[in-house]
């Protein structure tokens, strides 16, 4: 919860907890592991990048899903089976990649998605760089 503090008459507001898009991110993944090639086609090139993602293994997979796109036409299988191969706790891996299906938004909202992930990305340098 956020919390107005004033000093010498002037209203800060204390940003914890760092501006995370956690919907937003989770959506727009499921919706890449759902379509694959084409998602990645309505996103746009360099409209996101890893680094903009709050959680790590966000960011982990989606860079996992870009390096993939070259290789071939991607699937889900192929992400699910590197992105189990690649964790420690395989059973979790799994149940969150079930997760993210589930969130997966529709193509439409996909831009606007990014956007979102990109602007709380943009928040927590500027806050980062204030502190």
């Amino acid at each position: 919860m956020s919390e107005v503090i004033s000093i010498r008459s002037i209203a800060f507001i204390d940003v914890s907890p760092i501006a995370w898009a956690k919907h937003a991110e989770q959506a727009m993944l499921g919706y890449l592991l759902l379509t694959g090639r084409y998602g990645f086609g309505r996103l746009g090139d360099g409209m996101i990048e890893p680094n903009d993602f709050y959680w790590p293994a966000h960011g982990r997979l989606f860079k996992s899903m870009v390096d993939l796109l070259p290789a071939e036409t991607v699937k889900v299988v192929p992400w699910h089976d590197e992105i189990v191969k690649s964790s420690s706790n395989p059973d979790a891996a799994r149940e969150y990649i079930r997760e993210l299906l589930l969130e997966a938004c529709t193509g439409i909202a996909i831009k606007e998605l990014a956007e979102m992930i990109r602007e709380a990305a943009i928040e927590r340098s500027l806050v980062k760089e204030v502190a």
